[in-house]
């Protein structure tokens, strides 16, 4: 059976600057803005991590978005789409990592697909 674990967490900031220094400063976070994508990430002292990402018109500030992981991102996202998810955006390539994207369950829980090397060791 495929892993379909949770491998990368992103926490909606209008503000990712001012987020990664809270929670760095509070909890003791590693933050590490990478420039390339305009990308705050975040990596607690131990477990999952994830990003301050800009929120967005899709994602407003205070959201907090999983990332799935699958073998296979476009069976993946025919699965959603048979299932009547709502793909909000569609596959993108993030560089020397892997393959993204956004759905919505038919009630209108977002998540993220994720396939490639394990976002969250990947920094």
């Amino acid at each position: 059976m495929a892993d379909h674990s949770i491998v990368h967490v992103e926490l909606t900031s209008s503000n990712p600057k001012a987020a990664a220094k809270f929670f760095s400063e509070v909890f003791g976070w590693k933050t590490e803005l990478i420039e390339a994508f305009n990308y705050t990430s975040f990596q607690p002292q131990s477990g999952m991590g994830g990003a301050f990402p800009q929120s967005d018109e899709h994602r407003g500030p205070g959201v907090a978005i999983v990332y799935i992981h699958t073998d296979d991102i476009d069976d993946s996202i025919a699965k959603i789409e048979a299932a009547g998810g709502q793909i909000m955006m569609p596959k993108m390539e993030i560089p020397g990592t892997g393959w993204i994207a956004l759905f919505t369950d038919p009630t209108g829980v977002m998540a993220g697909l994720f396939t490639g090397g394990m976002i969250s060791e990947s920094r």
